[in-house]
């Protein structure tokens, strides 16, 4: 894995199609996992919050990315991934 940090709005671009992603996916990702923690309140379980980010976050990975092909849905050693 490379530790470059890009800047210009193409190289980004070009190296989240590359990735199979796009940048107003990992946005949609990123704001449904923040809707999911803030639906948790102090009468959840503690790490609910973090539950349901996780949960959330690769449930929409995974309706945006695998019908494109690019990702696979994982489950390694019981753990959700995508």
């Amino acid at each position: 894995m490379s530790s470059t940090v890009l800047k210009r709005p193409i190289e980004v671009g070009n190296t989240l199609r590359d990735m199979g992603t796009k940048k107003e996916w990992l946005i949609e990702t990123a704001q449904t996992m923040a809707v999911s923690a803030a639906e948790c309140t102090e009468n959840d379980p503690h790490g609910s919050r973090g539950w349901r980010r996780y949960q959330m976050g690769t449930r929409r990975l995974r309706e945006t990315h695998l019908p494109s092909g690019a990702w696979e849905r994982d489950a390694t050693d019981q753990i959700a991934s995508i």
